[in-house]
């Protein structure tokens, strides 16, 4: 091989690791302006694509699952924390959210083994406080187990249909003295109480009450 060819070698070579390092570091970018304008799911595909270019930036995969965790994605939550939970120095925490999201993945017993594990390694000055953390997360883990393993399978689920039922995160319900239904809805990225009557069989839209404070 001669030196001219030797010379256009050595620059194709450096151009494709230039190439490949600013492709994950763009990425990277990216997926931070999705997480901060709040587009979580676009912000952990990218993060993930990043890190797979990049794997020795454990970062990258970290932030893909808090991205995935505040979307409440926790099984893929799991698979993204799983490559940084023995990454004690730099992400001291990252087992515990592992073990959370196992937990939240009905993957009851390698959670409490996760916990277990988590607290075993973990040597921050808060030690006492995340014992008792831990404690009530496996407390949990193993009641939710119990419950699972001894749930009525006859229990018929009832959609209360769009007046209700919404995309936003719907919850904590509680039949008023006079029978209509109040109960907490996220529409609009804001926590409310909304109150609905039964009209026949169907719920009336979900409105704010007019004797509630804000």
């Amino acid at each position: 091989m001669n030196k001219k060819t030797l010379y256009l070698l050595s620059i194709l070579l450096l151009c494709a690791t230039t190439t490949q390092a600013q492709s994950w570091r763009k990425l990277k970018k990216q997926a931070e302006a999705s997480f901060e304008a709040g587009n979580y799911a676009e912000a952990a595909k990218i993060y993930e694509q990043a890190w797979r270019k990049k794997n020795k930036k454990a970062e990258l995969i970290y932030k893909a699952g808090e991205a995935h965790d505040l979307l409440r994605d926790y099984p893929n939550a799991a698979k993204a924390f799983a490559n940084v939970k023995d990454e004690t120095d730099n992400f001291p925490l990252a087992g515990l959210y592992y073990a959370r999201n196992l937990k939240q993945s009905n993957d009851y017993d390698q959670a409490i083994r996760a916990f277990n594990e988590f607290l075993d390694s973990y040597v921050g000055e808060d030690k006492n406080l995340l014992e008792r953390i831990v404690q009530i997360e496996i407390e949990g883990t193993q009641l939710a187990k119990v419950a699972a393993a001894n749930s009525d399978q006859s229990i018929e689920l009832i959609h209360l249909g769009g007046g209700i039922n919404t995309t936003d995160n719907d919850f904590a319900p509680e039949l008023a003295p006079d029978g209509s239904l109040l109960y907490s809805s996220a529409i609009g990225g804001t926590t409310r109480i909304y109150q609905s009557e039964l009209m026949g069989e169907s719920w009336s839209k979900g409105e704010l009450p007019s004797n509630f404070p804000l």
